[in-house]
């Protein structure tokens, strides 16, 4: 049986596939410096995308984007901000989010969110 580590990779595996069909680039994959972790940092145009991504199995436990807190988003702040501090040719930067939920019936959905801000 696969560990929910496994699980996570495998979405993040899924999502890297699905943004790179949708014309990102994708530079980078569980990026760490420390505690601080990014899922997938890509390019797209002018912009470096900071993605997050939540991967379910159903919907028992809700939607995989509503896991996101603003605890969360805060940490994604911190990581980005180090990220940019090592790489400072960056100059426009967005946080995305990317759902994956595998349904019951084997389907897999996607949700992605561009340019998502928590400001509580």
């Amino acid at each position: 049986m696969a560990t929910h580590q496994d699980f996570g990779r495998w979405g993040e595996s899924l999502a890297a596939e699905w943004l790179e069909a949708s014309g990102f680039n994708i530079l980078h994959r569980n990026w760490s410096c420390g505690k601080l972790e990014i899922d997938l940092i890509a390019s797209k145009g002018k912009y470096l995308h900071i993605v997050e991504v939540k991967t379910r199995n159903g919907h028992d436990y809700g939607w995989p984007e509503e896991s996101i807190t603003v605890k969360k988003f805060r940490h994604l702040q911190a990581a980005a901000g180090v990220f940019l501090r090592l790489h400072p040719k960056y100059q426009w930067l967005r946080y995305d989010l990317l759902a994956i939920t595998r349904l019951p019936n084997g389907r897999i959905d996607y949700f992605f969110r561009e340019d998502i801000y928590f400001n509580r």
